[in-house]
């Protein structure tokens, strides 16, 4: 009981570091959508950013959906109903805020216990009428200017101890509100949030002249393609999925002369000629096939309504395509999958779930 008592006094201590930000927020349309964010970049120098339907917020033991005057926890199917019901105004590990009928109230859920999936009777939160408004803790102490996250334009943004920029990196847009926020510390169950949060990937393509050669130079360094090698990036077969070498990928978008463009390069350790590359265009799909990577050193294919190029790499494959744009919009719901078809099964990794709003393509002003 000492040890998990010293333990609790660890998770609580600011001076241990965080390694994810759970996030809730209140999106442009009405709904409701929550992220994930492994706080330290990648070897890829990209922030591994997960998303799920639905309002909720992990906080290191529990997974808490938000439901009209009650909680409940998704890991450990505990369920608490709050003295009153109301408008969610914010969340956080240690407090609630309600706009109930009777005015904005504080619910204290400091008390709580911080694990899952044990017995136990459902505690009570004890609600007050809030003499402050909400306060979410936006910043952590860290490293130089520490952790930050900030809501401008309806654009969230996060700052690393590492990063330059004022700012930080933008990890959600079309944002009003953010409504919870947990910087978890020590996190369990990690596997089982799988099941909740899956690839988020939201692109804003610029303006950038490419021919569609296979040569991948004009491209540059700074076009920061995102890298899918996760396991909750795997949307199918992930049994038969061993990891990056059995099938990952890379991409970046841009837009040129009337057209959406990506490139990127492939790895895949059994290729066959059932390979190929799925994109998906505000509800459209365009399959762009790798068959010829099976047996040539290098390809160039074109096909109606497409110009694809691929060839072979040491490591694996790289890949060039540009398809047509719909009717000029700001905002187009887009994701790409590869799909490996082994002699063991089908797997389908992807930038974002098919027809969710986790992808989204911005064109960017002036392009």
């Amino acid at each position: 009981m000492i040890l998990w008592l010293l333990g609790c006094l660890e998770m609580d201590n600011p001076q241990v570091l965080p390694v994810q930000l759970s996030l809730m927020l209140r999106m442009e349309d009405g709904s409701f959508r929550s992220l994930l964010v492994e706080l330290g970049r990648s070897y890829e120098h990209q922030l591994d950013v997960r998303e799920a339907e639905g309002p909720l917020l992990y906080d290191g033991r529990h997974l808490w959906r938000w439901q009209e005057g009650q909680l409940q926890d998704q890991l450990g199917k505990q369920q608490i109903t709050l003295p009153a019901s109301g408008e969610l105004l914010g969340m956080d590990r240690s407090s609630l805020w309600l706009r109930s009928a009777t005015g904005i109230l504080h619910c204290n859920m400091a008390e709580l216990p911080m694990w899952s999936g044990i017995p136990t009777i459902n505690p009570q939160l004890r609600c007050d009428a809030a003499s402050e408004e909400v306060h979410l803790r936006m910043n952590h102490p860290g490293p130089g200017a520490g952790f930050g996250v900030r809501l401008r334009d309806g654009t969230v943004y996060l700052r690393l101890p590492a990063d330059r920029e004022e700012d930080g990196q933008a990890v959600r847009q079309e944002v009003t509100e953010i409504l919870g926020l947990r910087w978890v510390r020590q996190p369990q169950y990690v596997r089982r949030l799988e099941k909740y949060f899956k690839g988020q990937a939201s692109f804003t393509a610029e303006s950038l002249a490419v021919k569609v050669d296979g040569d991948l130079s004009e491209w540059g360094e700074g076009m920061g393609p995102l890298v899918v090698q996760r396991a909750w990036q795997v949307e199918e077969g992930r049994s038969d999925w061993s990891g990056p070498r059995d099938a990952s990928f890379s991409v970046a978008v841009v837009r040129s002369e009337g057209q959406l463009c990506v490139a990127g390069r492939v790895r895949d350790d059994e290729r066959t000629v059932e390979d190929a590359l799925i994109l998906y265009l505000d509800k459209q799909s365009v399959l762009l096939p790798l068959q010829s990577l099976v047996s040539a050193t290098s390809a160039y294919q074109t096909a109606p309504g497409k110009t694809l190029a691929v060839g072979r790499d040491w490591y694996g494959a790289h890949y060039e395509a540009c398809v047509p744009l719909p009717p000029l919009q700001d905002r187009l719901s887009f994701s790409l999958s590869y799909s490996d078809v082994d002699a063991g099964g089908t797997t389908r990794i992807s930038t974002a779930p098919l027809n969710s709003a986790a992808g989204v393509l911005h064109l960017s002003p002036g392009t």
